[in-house]
C-alpha cells in the first residue's frame, strides 16, 4: 500500500473523528464479504461500547443507517445497499489501517 498524502490523512481523521464511526471502521476492517446493519450494530454494541454507555442495538442500527454508513459510502469506503441493509467494505477502507484509530479517542 502506498503512503498516504496529507490531504488523505486529514480526510481519514475527519471520518474517524466520531467514536461510533471509529468502532464501525474497526469492525468493517475485520469483515470479509458483506455485513448487515443489524449485525454491525450488535458487534459494535457488544465489543466496542462500555457497558455504561451501550445503546440498544435498534438505536445504534438507526444511527449507523442514517448517519455513519452514508458518510462512509460518500467517501467510497463501503458499498451500502440501504434497501437491503447490507454493507460491503471497499479497498479505500484499508487506508484506516495506517492510522492508529485507538489513539484518536
Amino acid at each position: 500500500m502506498s503512503s498516504l498524502k496529507q490531504g488523505s490523512i486529514d480526510e481519514l481523521h475527519r471520518i474517524a473523528a466520531d467514536p461510533t464511526r471509529r468502532a464501525l471502521v474497526t469492525v468493517l476492517l475485520r469483515t470479509e464479504g458483506t455485513a448487515t446493519v443489524d449485525g454491525l450494530a450488535g458487534t459494535i454494541r457488544d465489543e466496542m461500547q462500555p457497558a455504561s454507555e451501550r445503546a440498544t442495538s435498534d438505536r445504534l442500527a438507526i444511527e449507523l443507517y442514517h448517519k455513519h454508513l452514508p458518510m462512509l459510502r460518500a467517501e467510497n469506503c463501503i458499498e451500502f445497499d440501504a434497501e437491503l441493509g447490507v454493507v460491503r467494505p471497499l479497498e479505500r477502507l484499508q487506508q484506516f489501517e495506517q492510522l492508529s484509530l485507538g489513539d484518536m479517542s
